[in-house]
């Protein structure tokens, strides 16, 4: 299973815990949209290449 998390304001403290224990059975990604330059093109193929998408 592919996992990707979206992160809008930057990593944050609660989401790290989770990743973690996730990354040990999943396929884990993750995006931080805070970032000056997003590629978009590439930010919507990696949505829909995923089976669960979790918005921080």
């Amino acid at each position: 299973m592919r996992v990707l998390h979206l992160l809008n304001d930057g990593p944050e403290v609660a989401c790290a815990e989770l990743l973690r224990l996730q990354s040990a059975e999943r396929e884990v990604e993750v995006i931080d949209l805070s970032q000056a330059e997003i590629d978009y093109e590439m930010l919507i193929e990696k949505i829909f290449a995923s089976d669960q998408v979790v918005s921080w």
